[in-house]
């Protein structure tokens, strides 16, 4: 058996939630607490996995060119989910 990783779990999930069935990680679960505690995991680690891979691109092209791709993704995609999540991390 391979060694599985953090990112082969994430991997696993996005799969079956796009090809199979997503209701059975909330209908699946034992309560709605259960449920809801599944996708508040899911948004923790993946805001810390792009914290981390934003941090290493800040390393290689410094945070001022990293401030400034990522102002052109939101003027690119204004008023869409991942410019209002850009936009509140970029006042930090």
């Amino acid at each position: 058996m391979t060694p599985t990783t953090l990112f082969d779990v994430l991997w696993r999930l996005r799969k079956t939630a796009n090809y199979d069935d997503a209701d059975v990680f909330v209908l699946g679960a034992m309560t709605q607490l259960d449920a809801l505690r599944l996708g508040q995991s899911l948004a923790i680690v993946t805001d810390a996995t792009i914290a981390a891979l934003e941090a290493v691109i800040a390393g290689y092209l410094g945070p001022q060119a990293l401030a400034d791709l990522a102002a052109g993704y939101v003027r690119r995609v204004a008023g869409g989910a991942g410019s209002t999540a850009l936009t509140a991390r970029a006042n930090y």
